[in-house]
């Protein structure tokens, strides 16, 4: 997800199905951009907190988001540049039993594993480890009015094998 610049804002509310706060930080994983971005972000509705969004040159990076208690919410706000967003990491007091992480965006294709840098990726996740990972896509290449079926089973391979290294 990239903002559109100053103002662009996100909010999230990171209770769970009980309303009860079980997160204890929050890891934004973003890709640094050329100009500098600044953002602002509150946690609880605690006095907010600046934060200058810096490159190490290792591809993704991470902002630590924490509160002085567990987290029930979270705004964010872009004051300069752009944020290129590729989404949050929880950290849990108590982790939960099942956690459903999608990678999908409506409308896209396998194709874009295929075309993805699986090192990116993997490096993307700071070390997130999962039990089972599930592919559902497929269904929007049969839209496609040039749709070739061995060129769709090769294309899938490929995108298999990158999900593999990523996972």
């Amino acid at each position: 997800m990239v903002s559109g610049g100053p103002g662009a804002y996100l909010w999230l509310d990171l209770r769970n199905a009980d309303r009860q706060a079980t997160v204890s930080a929050l890891r934004m994983i973003y890709h640094p951009t050329p100009e500098q971005t600044e953002v602002d972000y509150t946690v609880n509705d605690e006095p907010d907190q600046h934060a200058v969004l810096a490159s190490t040159g290792a591809g993704s990076e991470v902002l630590q988001i924490k509160g002085n208690e567990p987290i029930s919410t979270v705004k964010l706000e872009v004051n300069t540049g752009r944020l290129v967003l590729h989404g949050f990491i929880q950290d849990y007091d108590t982790p939960p039993q099942v956690t459903f992480d999608a990678f999908g965006i409506p409308g896209s294709t396998a194709r874009g594993w295929m075309m993805a840098d699986p090192t990116y990726l993997a490096n993307a996740l700071r070390g997130v480890d999962y039990d089972a990972v599930a592919l559902e896509y497929g269904t929007n290449e049969g839209n496609d009015t040039r749709f070739d079926r061995d060129k769709y089973a090769t294309n899938l391979t490929a995108a298999l094998a990158n999900m593999r290294v990523v996972f």
